[in-house]
């Protein structure tokens, strides 16, 4: 598990959306006993683009969205989208952000996953 130590979550906060993440951003794990998710970014590091590819146990919405490390919401790759069980994959375009270390965080119904990504 992972943690990252995160201040200015306010940013988070205009958005009801973010209530997971923002409550959940420091932990990597779940609280819905009925789904799981495996998760992985390739390449990574990357340039300028890279691939999520996601594996649900059961139908979930989901959020993704890359954060800086002071949990600024930096991109949203995905919000609320309804999706069946199975494996997913989507592109994150890296191009407009900065050199450095990001925290990529997948959001299933109730279940958050948190991966670091490293921007080149």
């Amino acid at each position: 598990s992972f943690y990252f130590p995160l201040a200015g979550m306010e940013s988070l906060a205009d958005d009801p959306g973010n209530a997971a993440i923002r409550d959940s951003i420091c932990s990597a794990g779940g609280t819905d006993p009925g789904i799981s998710v495996s998760c992985e970014v390739h390449p990574n590091p990357a340039d300028i683009v890279s691939t999520v590819r996601f594996e649900l146990s059961s139908p979930a919405r989901v959020d993704i969205r890359v954060c800086d490390l002071m949990g600024n919401v930096v991109d949203v790759v995905s919000r609320g989208e309804s999706l069946v069980a199975g494996v997913h994959e989507r592109a994150l375009s890296l191009g407009r952000l900065g050199r450095g270390n990001y925290v990529l965080v997948l959001v299933a119904n109730e279940y958050v996953k948190n991966l670091v990504l490293l921007k080149k």
